[in-house]
């Protein structure tokens, strides 16, 4: 059966039992992916963090992707302990160079450092990166400079491989470094009590009152025992 352009797909007709259309309104690229996703079933959200420089406009490219943050981690890194990661924002031709400029949000999951209970504390980063296809498309000028000298980190740029701007890679090492040290699940955690081990965020113990009523018996207690190591400082009760 053909579709709108006059093409013939028997096979994929064949696999998915159902005819394909073609919107001819729609950018080639978007129809490719849109073909991709409903006969192939492939997920395409991280090719949309991936970006061909023969599909950016002088106007830019606007980027909005929910990805899993297992998409995002190199071949050989730790997996990160989060859920899925939102990438937004606009990616732009400027001069020579190339920037993207948004956000990246989700939420980090693990255990509270202070109540040992599982749980996901959110983030949202505000990101800028510099992308450039070499270094001599940026290397300053009148300096006496040569690119032996500079690597792409000192020039605070993000080389482009094989003409496709990788996003993926620059969400990832943001995660990375916003990573937080102390995880709480929340920033009022009140945490458990160090002699019970209560969730004060649950419930109170009574651990505090028993502090202060053992602090004041041993208080008195040992004022006991001096007055019997000194009786002479005994105060006198007598009146004039």
């Amino acid at each position: 059966m053909p579709g709108k352009l006059g093409l013939h797909f028997p096979r994929v007709l064949h696999l998915t039992g159902q005819a394909v259309l073609f919107d001819l309104t729609r950018p080639p690229l978007i129809v490719c992916r849109a073909f991709l996703h409903l006969v192939l079933g492939m997920d395409l959200a991280v090719n949309d963090l991936r970006v061909p420089l023969s599909a950016l406009a002088d106007e830019g490219v606007n980027i909005s992707a929910v990805v899993p943050v297992s998409d995002l981690r190199p071949k050989d890194a730790a997996l990160l302990p989060m859920t899925d990661v939102t990438v937004s924002g606009l990616l732009s031709p400027v001069g020579d160079e190339f920037l993207f400029h948004g956000f990246l949000k989700g939420g980090y999951a693990g255990v509270c450092d202070r109540c040992l209970v599982e749980g996901t504390e959110a983030f949202e980063l505000d990101v800028t990166w510099t992308f450039a296809e070499s270094i001599a498309a940026v290397m300053p000028e009148g300096e006496g400079l040569d690119e032996d000298d500079l690597d792409a980190e000192d020039l605070g740029v993000i080389l482009i491989e094989n003409s496709e701007i990788d996003l993926a890679s620059a969400a990832w090492e943001e995660l990375v470094l916003g990573a937080p040290s102390k995880f709480l699940c929340a920033d009022e955690c009140k945490g458990l009590c160090p002699g019970c081990g209560t969730n004060l965020n649950n419930s109170q113990c009574d651990c505090d009152e028993k502090r202060e009523k053992d602090k004041d018996e041993n208080q008195k207690k040992g004022l006991g025992q001096l007055a019997q190591l000194f009786p002479d400082l005994r105060p006198d009760d007598t009146e004039d």
